[in-house]
Parts: C-alpha cells; structure tokens; sequence
C-alpha cells in the first residue's frame, strides 16, 4: 500500500526512526494507524 504524507509529517517519522522510536517509516505509519483504530 502507499501513502502520501505532507513533507514535514515525513521529516519527524525520519526523526523519530532516528531516535529510534520506530524501526522504519512503515514501522511508524502502521503503529500510528493502530492506534488510531482503538
């Protein structure tokens, strides 16, 4: 699946994978969406 996210959501999931919060981008946007889904 894609997703487009705007420019800036993108620098702070690159942040947070850096600061090692998530794995990768797609870690991120998976957790984030299943979370949503509670």
């Amino acid at each position: 699946m894609q997703v487009r996210v705007p420019e800036k959501l993108l620098e702070t999931l690159d942040r947070w994978v850096e600061e090692g919060r998530f794995k990768s981008r797609s870690d991120a946007i998976r957790v984030i969406l299943s979370q949503y889904e509670e």
